[in-house]
């Protein structure tokens, strides 16, 4: 029956008489087009929520300045041109449970197990015609049993005290010094217990107390003092630094001094220090 009573009321509004009679003592509402578009804005419920949102970004970038400081100078130019991947955290099946070592690159990582396998992960390409994944077969072949990641390459050591490269060597990446490679007829090094590698830089720290590194020299200064050498317990490596924990317990900054915040070493690291570490712009 209701339906029925809807069907009827439906026709009645479509094909009814339209001819009736209004009453001219009815005031009828009238609003300006400007003021039925504010109300029905104000009920529209997304529309307002999204206004909302806005203020409160414009008032966030208007006022924020002015309590998070912001930094333009501030660049990363390790994620250019790197796609979308989740590979970073795929790490091969065959580490599970035997790993030795592990390091981090830009958009790599790179390890070996205790069985003297590397392994690399990751977006591993550095060119169109590089690739840290291509490792030779001489390091394939080895027993490693410590590696480091810099920038654009890949640094590892057998145990045989033999330190490898491969990746982006066109800066001399691969320019290990004859005293660790064992070409040197004057001095040779000794057992190395500390691998590192930073930008374009890489370092060792042997049993005797030596540091030797090598690498892009324009954006480093890699030749250790000679005061220090024979005194260092480990190093750091930043992106274009480098420091130098001692024997005394003290910290060293081994590079350039004139106008660089990294020469300037807090006072209460004078003495007492255990451990050093450094990132990308920090120590």
């Amino acid at each position: 029956m209701s339906e029925k009573k809807k069907k009827n009321s439906l026709l009645a509004r479509l094909f009814g008489n339209r001819n009736k009679e209004v009453d001219v003592m009815v005031e009828e509402q009238i609003q300006s087009p400007g003021k039925m578009m504010l109300d029905n804005f104000l009920h529209n419920r997304l529309g307002m929520t999204g206004l909302i949102v806005f203020i409160l970004i414009f008032i966030f970038v208007s006022v924020g300045p002015n309590f998070v400081e912001l930094d333009l100078g501030a660049a990363d130019n390790t994620q250019l041109n790197v796609p979308p991947t989740t590979t970073m955290m795929s790490i091969p099946k065959q580490m599970k449970n035997k790993v030795q070592a592990i390091a981090s690159g830009p958009t790599f990582g790179i390890g070996c197990d205790t069985d003297g396998n590397v392994y690399v992960w990751g977006h591993t390409k550095i060119t169109e015609t590089l690739d840290i994944k291509k490792i030779p077969e001489e390091v394939k072949k080895a027993k490693i049993i410590d590696v480091a990641a810099g920038y654009d390459h890949v640094v590892a050591l057998d145990d045989k005290n033999k330190v490898y490269v491969w990746g982006n060597t066109r800066l001399g990446q691969d320019r290990i010094p004859d005293e660790l490679a064992g070409t040197s007829r004057i001095n040779k090094a000794g057992k190395v217990i500390q691998l590192e590698a930073g930008y374009q830089i890489s370092g060792v720290v042997t049993e005797d107390g030596e540091a030797y590194f090598w690498g892009n020299s324009n954006m480093a200064d890699i030749d250790v003092k000679s005061e220090y050498q024979g005194r260092i317990k480990k190093i750091a490596i930043s992106t274009y630094n480098y420091c130098l924990l001692l024997d005394d317990g003290s910290v060293a900054y081994g590079g350039l001094k004139t106008g660089n915040p990294f020469a300037n070493i807090p006072s209460n690291l004078s003495s007492g220090v255990v451990d050093i570490a450094a990132s990308g712009e920090t120590m």
